[in-house]
């Protein structure tokens, strides 16, 4: 605030880096470490009885690489092993490409 009370604009090329760095910030070190298990119930009309109740846990974009170690992906799968799906679904990206990965 100003001396007269007034909140004071920040230079526009500021308001850029910050928001450049903070998510920059946020995409390197949150995200890959973020962890989500959802449990969603999907009807779906016409579905045989023998599909009743199956469980399937969806693991995507799990990006191994120097952020993101093999062991907290393991870690990952092991959480999704205590929900004890009757199936496994992987999608998206497994591995960042890199000098050390690929």
């Amino acid at each position: 605030m100003s001396a007269d009370g007034q909140a004071q604009k920040l230079p526009l090329p500021t308001l850029t880096a910050l928001v450049v760095g903070g998510t920059t910030a946020y995409a390197a070190f949150v995200e890959p470490r973020r962890v989500q298990i959802n449990h969603v119930a999907v009807a779906l009309a016409g579905l045989p009885r023998a599909f009743e109740g199956l469980t399937i846990a969806h693991l995507t974009d799990l990006h191994c690489s120097r952020v993101v170690s093999a062991g907290f992906l393991a870690e990952c799968i092991e959480r999704a092993n205590r929900c004890a799906p009757d199936l496994f679904v992987f999608t998206g990206d497994y591995i960042t490409r890199n000098s050390h990965f690929g």
